[in-house]
């Protein structure tokens, strides 16, 4: 009975939705489902958006009722007549059909259309993951004329050295692509983000803050520092105010904005002065990735889709006091999105900035996408020039998509976004490339290949290819993990696939030629690729001993580092994780790699920071000291964290010892303030860096030199 009930209530509905459709009365109609399938096409019907969809291979369209559009291979267009329904099946003018089936169509070509219209296209597809708020949807940023910033002068730092001290750097992945961090150093200087603040050191003999900027709207998580300029990257939450009566019900309750923020200072000057700002940059989403490439910063910043929504526009804003003569007070009207994204509103001009209502003049921006990647959620890429910091040194670009990793080159960026297969755990992994050119990012290729990147060091470019290791899934429900090498129109041209059945990718590094991939299970098995011969990559040899390795890293041309965790079984095969182990691969023959050395530290639960952040990891082969972050609790459950150290040089590595924080908290287990997350060395000093604490230690014996108290 009820499901009869539910099947009169379908059909009446459908009836409902009917009414009004154009009889089919001449002969250029042709019946939607018998055309298409007559011409090689799938057709299917999905009753909860009332669309039609008919496929094959890559391409589709879709038709719905009561809409005067269809999608064309991703294109909205409008019918030439409208569709009609008779007897339960739907009719379409035969030339909309041939204009679709004639068609060239290339599944790899960006399209770009108004952020308006890709809503309206958003209609033709499922829609469960959009979600569906209320609130400013990218708008021009709000500010107080003044940023909130109290700043702390010491003149007594005390004597540091002329020229820049000998130092490490963040350890990046790829040589001369900088990744912003927490904390970054130029020999001369220590520059910390933390806490909504930066706090500048000055590594004299005696550790001093010599500046310190707090924030009261601003929470900047990394930061970059160039020669002469440092770029704080975070978050600002800003409080929409002065919203006109009528535009509340447009706006909903929403008060509040969580938009990134991007600011430049000049910090030319910052032995007798404090940092100068020099531009404040606010764009929708939130930070995933930041790169610095010589004076240009790239960022990628994800935002999830609101749909649907008014739109604002996405705005720039500098500060009113260092305005430009050429900036652009409370302009609109421009059609492009690049030209939105330039305006730059001057913090005083009150009737631009704080109203909502002058904002609804904006026009809407353009949204890139591929056909076949349609997305609720957006992200944008960003380009800023530091030499040029007017509109026309900044490049924003808005697309569709979710990016769950990015990876980045000297000369290109890579974003990569996963598609799962209905009912099934098997992923395709979408890259797609944007080349990078004096702080502009534009969209290049884009490709697939199937599994599973497990981090962005599984992706390496080497002669212009870009290789790419994954783990899938096969028909057996068991695991493999492959290698692919793509050509720069991301086409697969090479591959090595089916390594390690039922083990999952753990770790990959990539240097020169060379690919190293650590599988796990059971046991740890290491492998060494060959890609000197892109067309055909070739597995040399490969290791097994027990454990894993969650990262890798070269230490010269012949041997490589890996750090994870020992294992062992026991009689009933159960494989029990131990503690955390360094171990030393030679690989100058890589047909035999060889284990040269290794060093297990604590127990099992022992664990390190490094195995999700690789900024953790410190490397000084000038100094034969090898550091990373060790937590661990002992057999009376206290909680030990350290910075762990290690002597290392290229035929052994064993444990130097440890440098703590604890002695500074009375809290028995796990103390966010006394947890070191970066270690680095200026000259014969290693620091370590907690969020409450900068300790310096002697690199020869590590006996602490000087502690110093963060929150003072």
């Amino acid at each position: 009975m009820y499901k009869k009930l539910m099947l009169i209530t379908l059909l009446f509905a459908l009836m409902i939705s009917f009414i009004g459709a154009q009889q089919v009365n001449d002969s250029s109609y042709k019946p939607f489902r018998a055309y298409l399938e007559k011409n090689g096409y799938e057709v299917t019907w999905n009753s909860y958006l009332s669309v039609a969809v008919a496929t094959k291979g890559d391409r589709e369209i879709r038709i719905k009722l009561n809409s005067n559009k269809y999608v064309s291979n991703g294109i909205l267009l409008d019918l030439s007549k409208p569709l009609s329904v008779k007897s339960g099946t739907i009719y379409l003018d035969k030339k909309d059909m041939d204009l679709f089936l004639n068609s060239e169509f290339d599944s790899s070509k960006l399209l770009s259309t108004s952020y308006k219209e890709y809503r309206d296209l958003l209609t033709f597809y499922e829609t469960d993951d959009v979600i569906l708020y209320g609130g400013d949807r990218g708008g021009v940023d709000f500010a107080e004329a003044k940023e909130s910033m109290e700043f702390a002068t010491d003149e007594s730092a005390g004597a540091v050295p002329e020229e820049n001290a000998e130092h490490s750097d963040t350890n990046n992945q790829e040589e001369g692509v900088d990744e912003a961090d927490l904390v970054k150093v130029d020999g001369k200087y220590i520059y910390i983000v933390r806490n909504n603040e930066l706090k500048i050191v000055k590594p004299s003999e005696e550790m001093k803050v010599l500046h310190s900027i707090e924030f009261s709207d601003f929470s900047p998580n990394n930061l970059f520092v160039t020669d002469d300029k440092l770029v704080l990257l975070g978050q600002s939450l800003r409080v929409i105010k002065d919203i006109a009566e009528e535009d509340k019900k447009i706006v909903a309750d929403v008060m509040l904005e969580d938009k990134m923020s991007i600011q430049v200072y000049d910090i030319s000057n910052i032995d007798t002065a404090e940092p100068e700002l020099l531009k404040k940059y606010y764009v929708s989403g939130n930070i995933n990735q930041a790169r610095c490439i010589d004076n240009y910063v790239y960022i990628v910043a994800s935002e999830y889709g609101y749909y649907p929504m008014p739109v604002f526009g996405i705005g720039i804003m500098e500060d009113q006091v260092v305005r430009d003569s050429e900036a652009v007070e409370g302009e609109s009207g421009t059609s492009s999105f690049s030209e939105i994204l330039s305006i730059v509103f001057s913090l005083g001009d009150s009737e631009a900035v704080d109203k909502v209502s002058e904002l609804e003049k904006m026009p809407e921006f353009d949204v890139n996408y591929l056909p076949n990647m349609l997305n609720s959620e957006l992200f944008y890429t960003v380009g800023i020039d530091l030499n040029n910091l007017t509109k026309e040194g900044i490049d924003v670009n808005a697309y569709a998509g979710s990016p769950s990793l990015v990876y980045v080159s000297q000369n290109n960026l890579y974003v990569v976004s996963y598609v799962f297969g209905e009912y099934s755990y098997r992923a395709t992994t979408n890259i797609s490339r944007y080349s990078l050119n004096e702080g502009k990012v534009k969209f290049e290729a884009s490709g697939k290949v199937d599994g599973e990147i497990h981090n962005q060091f599984s992706l390496g470019e080497h002669n212009a290819n870009l290789r790419v290791v994954t783990t899938d899934y096969g028909e057996d429900g068991l695991s493999y993990n492959n290698l692919y090498v793509l050509d720069p129109t991301l086409k697969v041209i090479g591959s090595v696939t089916g390594l390690a059945k039922d083990e999952r990718v753990y770790s990959t590094r990539m240097v020169g030629e060379k690919v190293y991939i650590v599988t796990f299970k059971e046991t740890d098995p290491f492998f060494v690729v060959d890609t000197s011969n892109p067309l055909k990559p070739e597995v040399l040899g490969y290791l097994k001993l027990p454990g894993f390795s969650e990262y890798m890293h070269p230490y010269d041309e012949n041997t490589i580092i890996g750090i994870g965790n020992d294992t062992h079984q026991e009689k009933n095969g159960r494989v029990i994780v131990d503690g955390i182990k360094v171990a030393l691969f030679d690989v100058s023959n890589v047909s035999n790699p060889v284990l040269k050395s290794q060093v297990v530290k604590g127990v099992s639960g022992s664990y390190s920071d490094l195995a999700y952040d690789h900024k953790a990891f410190m490397l000084a082969k000038n100094k034969n000291i090898l550091a990373f972050p060790f937590s661990s609790f002992d057999k009376n459950g206290e909680f030990t964290q350290v910075a762990s150290v290690f002597h290392i040089d290229s035929e052994s590595v064993e444990s130097k010892g440890d440098i703590t924080h604890r002695e500074y908290t009375k809290n028995k287990y796990y103390d966010n303030k006394t947890n070191i997350s970066r270690i680095f060395y200026i000259d014969d000093m290693l620091y370590t860096l907690s969020d409450g604490y900068l300790m310096k230690s002697n690199i020869s014996d590590l006996k602490t030199v000087d502690v110093l108290n963060l929150d003072e």
